[in-house]
């Protein structure tokens, strides 16, 4: 798809999905947590919490008994029927399904911890709970991951075309994770992984005419989100011409019109008639110049709305 669309409309026109490229951002950062030998195997990082929560939440998805003790372990704590959590298991091919998983995990760790305990020694598949160290981990790497949850949500759920939201969007979402301070080494390796990730994923994105323009034209961002000057240049300059030639286009129509009035109406030639034409062109030529910058000025020195506007 990708392939046909570059060959049909040129790779200047193709615009990736960002749903898409997002979910990669994820997978390759958590892998890339890991550690590989000299042999090539890989080890530790992130997907070794991920895996001994995933097979937590497993036993209590295959064990009747053990889903029976959570709901009691949480009817004690005082919920009633219709308020109780339940595990949720994630899918490997969304990472925010992952996400998901961990959050509603570190909700009913206490849970788990005391059924676990409760079952231990019973059967021979009880899995081990996450030590307490392991659990303050997965809360920083969910920490880490929220902000990208919440970007998947709103790309998810908007009901407009969003080419202007993008730039602004990821940028934000990059700043809220390098604002985080984690605590364990895994997570801050995380960290630093996702912000890689982010910028070879989306290095190019004010670079594009089109995305940039998109953000500009929208009252919301305008031009507050360029991280290159010499990109926001460019697509202002790549504007101010589309606008001049939409503008000088419909003159020669209008000049067109007028000059074939003008020569019905007229009884007598013009010797200076072409210099007079030409002088007109020169003029229009000159103003609409002036005027598509100098709109596009003003309306860049406006206030931006809000967001919800």
């Amino acid at each position: 798809m990708k392939k046909a669309i570059i060959d049909e409309f040129g790779a200047k026109k193709h615009l990736p999905c960002v749903a898409h490229t997002i979910n990669l951002v994820v997978e390759k950062a958590i892998d890339k947590t890991q550690e590989i030998s000299k042999t090539g195997v890989k080890s530790g990082g992130v997907p070794v919490l991920l895996f001994k929560v995933r097979e937590i939440v497993k036993y209590f998805k295959k064990s009747t008994k053990a889903c029976d003790l959570l709901r009691n372990s949480q009817r004690v704590e005082g919920k009633k029927d219709g308020q109780f959590l339940k595990p949720v298991l994630d899918v490997r091919t969304r990472w925010n399904s992952s996400f998901y998983m961990i959050e509603r995990f570190i909700l009913l760790a206490s849970h788990f911890s005391q059924v676990l305990l409760t079952e231990s020694g019973k059967t021979k598949d009880i899995p081990d709970m996450v030590t307490s160290s392991e659990l303050r981990c997965i809360e920083d790497i969910c920490s880490l991951l929220r902000p990208i949850e919440q970007l998947t949500r709103e790309l998810s759920t908007e009901k407009f075309v969003m080419s202007s939201k993008v730039m602004p969007i990821i940028f934000c979402t990059r700043n809220e994770i390098v604002k985080q301070d984690p605590t364990y080494a895994i997570a801050k390796h995380l960290k630093v992984k996702i912000i890689e990730e982010l910028d070879y994923r989306f290095e190019s994105l004010d670079q594009s005419t089109i995305q940039s323009i998109c953000t500009i034209l929208d009252p919301r961002f305008k031009d507050m989100h360029f991280k290159n000057p010499l990109s926001n240049s460019k697509a202002q300059d790549k504007f101010v011409q589309m606008m001049d030639k939409d503008t000088n286009f419909y003159d020669q129509i209008i000049c067109s019109t007028e000059t074939n009035v003008a020569v019905r109406e007229s009884k007598n030639y013009d010797l200076w008639g072409l210099h007079r034409t030409l002088e007109q062109e020169h003029k229009n030529k000159r103003t609409h110049m002036t005027t598509s910058r100098e709109e596009l000025k003003n309306y860049l020195h406006q206030s931006v709305i809000g967001l919800n506007e």
